[in-house]
C-alpha cells in the first residue's frame, strides 16, 4: 500500500520538536559541563526547572498519557525522597539542592521515554551530536585542569571544602566534578557499541578522552568502572579464547609478584607522592597496609564499616527504617550507598517506590530492541550501575541516569514498542512518517 505523506502534518511535527530537543539540549549542557553542572548555584537550579517544566509541556502537547506515567514515577520517587530527606539528608544538605537533584535524576532517564516513540530522525542524531562535543569538551578541560593543579582536581570531584574557597570555584570552571564524572563514565558501553559497529573514529576519541579524564579524576570506583568497560571492548573486539588466555597469563604472572605486592605498593606510593599525586600516592599506601596487615585499611575498610552501619540499622527495623526520634539515628546512616543508605533510613516500605520505576524503566529500555548485540550493552551499563548504586550515593548524579536510561534510546535503532506502532496507539499515526 502506498503511504500519502501530509507535508502540512510533517512540517507541524518537525515544529512541535522543537521545544523537547531544545529542553533536552539545555539539561544535557547542565549535566555535563563542569561549570553548569555545579548545583551550588541558586540560579542554575532555577534554570535547571524552567527547562525541565518546559519539556514536560511539550511531552503534555504530544501525549497527555505519557505524560500521566512520567507523572506517576516523578510522584513516586519524590515522596521516597521527601521521606528519605526527613529522615537522613536534612542534617547535611538543603531541602532544595537534595530534592532538585533528586527530580533530575528521573526526568533525565524519563526522557528516554519520551525519545523511544517521538525522538526519531534528526533530532535523535542532534543530541548525539551535542553529546559527543559536551563529552570531548568536558574530559579535555578536565585533563588540562588536572595536569595544572592535581590537588584541585581532587578537592573539586569530591567536592571537599580542605583548599581556599576562590581556587576551588575556579577550578569547577573547568573539571568535571564527580557526579558528571560518573555520568559520562555510564556513556561508555553506548559508544563502545557504536564504534563496534560502525568503527568511526569519533566513537573511539570519546572512549579515550573519558578514560583519560577519569583517570586524572582520581575517583577510585570511576576509575575501576572504566577499566571494566575498556575490558570489555577488547573483549567484544578480539577472539574469546585469545583474551581468556591472557587473563591466565597474567594471573600466572601475578603469582610470583604476590608475595612481594606490599613492597610494590609501597614503590608506587612513593611514586606518586613525589609526582605530588597524593590521592594515588595514599590508596598505594592503603594497598601496602592492607597486604602487610591481611586486612583491610584505610578507605575500603572505612567503607565497609558505611554500609554496615546502614544494613545494620535496616535490620533493627526492616519495614519503615530507623525510628527518628531515636538516639543518633541519622548519624548511623553510612551516606556511602545509595541502597543500604536508603534501606536504612526508609526501610522496604520507602525503597521500593523507588526500586519500582527503576525495574520498569530497565524493562522499558531492554525492550526497546530485538537486537540481541543492543541489548548486550545496555543490559551492562544497567547491570553496572546497579553495582555504582550498591556503593555510592546516585541521587546527585543525573547525567549516570540519563546515560543508563535514556541514551540507548538515542542511539538504537530497533523501535519495538516504540517508534510507529506506538505512534499509532496514541492516535496521532496520519497515514505519513512519524520521524522527527
Amino acid at each position: 500500500m502506498k503511504i500519502q505523506f501530509n507535508r502540512d502534518y510533517i512540517l507541524r511535527l518537525s515544529r512541535e520538536s522543537i521545544l523537547p530537543n531544545l529542553s533536552a539540549a539545555i539539561l544535557l549542557m547542565f549535566a555535563f559541563l563542569p561549570y553548569a553542572g555545579s548545583f551550588h548555584s541558586t540560579g542554575a537550579n532555577a534554570v535547571r526547572l524552567v527547562f525541565a517544566a518546559l519539556f514536560l509541556l511539550a511531552v503534555c502537547r504530544t501525549n497527555r498519557n505519557m505524560l500521566i506515567q512520567m507523572f506517576v514515577v516523578l510522584l513516586l520517587t519524590g515522596i521516597s525522597n521527601l521521606f528519605f530527606y526527613r529522615q537522613v539528608w536534612m542534617h547535611f544538605t538543603s531541602f532544595s539542592n537534595f530534592m532538585n537533584r533528586s527530580l533530575l535524576c528521573w526526568l533525565y532517564a524519563l526522557m528516554g521515554l519520551y525519545y523511544s516513540r517521538y525522538g526519531s530522525g534528526q533530532g535523535k542524531r542532534n543530541i548525539e551530536r551535542l553529546l559527543l562535543l559536551l563529552l570531548l569538551f568536558t574530559s579535555l578541560t578536565t585533563i588540562l585542569g588536572s595536569l595544572k593543579d592535581p590537588e584541585a582536581v581532587r578537592s573539586t570531584v569530591a567536592g571537599g571544602m580542605e583548599m581556599a574557597d576562590k581556587k576551588i570555584a575556579i577550578a569547577k570552571k573547568n573539571i568535571a566534578s564527580w557526579g558528571i564524572i560518573y555520568g559520562m563514565v555510564f556513556t561508555l558501553p553506548a559508544w563502545i557499541y557504536r564504534y563496534v559497529k560502525t568503527r568511526k573514529k569519533i566513537y573511539l576519541a570519546v572512549i579515550c578522552f573519558i578514560t583519560a579524564a577519569c583517570m586524572m579524576s582520581q575517583i577510585t570506583f570511576a576509575v575501576l568502572f572504566t577499566f571494566a568497560f575498556l575490558f570489555f571492548l577488547v573483549f567484544r573486539l578480539k577472539k574469546k579464547g585469545r583474551i581468556i588466555g591472557l587473563i591466565c597469563a597474567m594471573c600466572a604472572a601475578l603469582v610470583p609478584l604476590w608475595a612481594y605486592m606490599d613492597d610494590l605498593c609501597l614503590a608506587l606510593s612513593g611514586f606518586f607522592d613525589r609526582m605530588g599525586i597524593r590521592i594515588l600516592s595514599m590508596r598505594f599506601y592503603q594497598l601496602y597496609q592492607t597486604f602487610s596487615n591481611g586486612t583491610l585499611y584505610g578507605t575500603g575498610a572505612a567503607r565497609m564499616e558505611l554500609y554496615k552501619s546502614s544494613l545494620k540499622v535496616f535490620l533493627e527495623n526492616p519495614l519503615f527504617g530507623f525510628e527518628k526520634a531515636g538516639p543518633l539515628g541519622p548519624e548511623r546512616i553510612g551516606l556511602h550507598s545509595q541502597v543500604f543508605d536508603r534501606m536504612g533510613a526508609t526501610g522496604l516500605l520507602g525503597t521500593v517506590w523507588c526500586v519500582l520505576p527503576f525495574l520498569w524503566m530497565s524493562k522499558m529500555v531492554l525492550s526497546h530492541t530485538t537486537n540481541l548485540e543492543e541489548r548486550y550493552y545496555t543490559g551492562l551499563g544497567i547491570a553496572v550501575f546497579m553495582i555504582f548504586a550498591m556503593v555510592n550515593p546516585t541521587w546527585n548524579c543525573p547525567g549516570a541516569y540519563f546515560s543508563v536510561f535514556c541514551l540507548p534510546f538515542i542511539l538504537m535503532d530497533g523501535e519495538p514498542g516504540g517508534g510507529r506502532k506506538a505512534y499509532e496507539r496514541s492516535g496521532g499515526y496520519n497515514g505519513c512518517s512519524d520521524s522527527l
